[in-house]
């Protein structure tokens, strides 16, 4: 199973909508003569609805208003990829032995002699780690963004299916007819959407901190020293 933001963003305009809609419905249920005590019960349930709904307006208002795009993470993936096999292409047989694309196995010397062909086999093997920090870090960003395309699909399935509880529950709480027993049947159908979704926001927190840290530890990244400055190993000045 698959959603998206678009799915979440459409689940929220229906609630906002039935919210709109139950309030409507509870204003007039209050004009009938029920005593005072009831209707002081109502209001105070209905001020409990209130405040769940925007607990989740404030937790869903910024994730539907920019849900971003599990798809678009899947195609960025698929991007480092290609770049990993292309470093792999370039390694040459480096994933079964990292020296044979050494400066022998590349054979340059058999071609070109000369201070610029020297200067050049020189950087080998600069270049061959380089090459190598970049097929791993391909690798791992791959893997990093696969798993957070997964999170965040997982995120908006749970998001969905809460949002679909409050939709029906909202809509049995319209059609209640005491004012204090719709409120409260309001109020669950809130409580039972944040009870799925607060675990999941967190959840999603958690997973791209892990993902984060992940990436801060890729090699390539970190061991500078295949990157002089930050840049691609080149040839020192003659």
């Amino acid at each position: 199973m698959s959603t998206d933001g678009e799915s979440a963003r459409k689940s929220w305009d229906k609630v906002e909508s039935r919210s709109d809609r139950f309030h409507s419905a509870f204003e007039l249920k209050m004009k009938l003569p029920w005593p005072g005590p009831m209707k002081d019960s109502a209001r105070n349930r209905m001020a409990e609805f209130d405040a769940k709904k925007t607990q989740l307006t404030n937790e869903l208002t910024p994730l539907v208003s920019n849900p971003g795009s599990p798809i678009g993470l899947l195609a960025v993936g698929v991007a480092w990829e290609t770049m990993k096999k292309q470093a792999e292409l370039l390694v040459g047989e480096i994933t079964a032995s990292p020296q044979a694309a050494g400066k022998n196995g590349l054979k340059v010397d058999d071609f070109w002699k000369g201070d610029a062909a020297k200067a050049y086999q020189a950087i080998l093997p600069d270049r061959q780690a380089a090459l190598v920090g970049l097929r791993e870090a391909a690798g791992i960003m791959r893997e990093v963004l696969e798993e957070a395309r997964g999170a965040i699909n997982n995120l908006f399935i749970k998001v969905v299916a809460g949002l679909a509880g409050a939709i029906i529950g909202i809509g049995v709480a319209i059609a209640t007819a005491g004012p204090g027993a719709a409120a409260g049947v309001g109020v669950v159908a809130l409580g039972a959407a944040l009870s799925i979704i607060l675990p999941a926001m967190i959840d999603i927190q958690e997973t791209m901190r892990t993902l984060k840290a992940q990436i801060e530890k890729i090699p390539a990244f970190t061991e500078y020293e295949r990157y002089p400055g930050g840049h691609w190993p080149t040839l020192a000045a003659s």
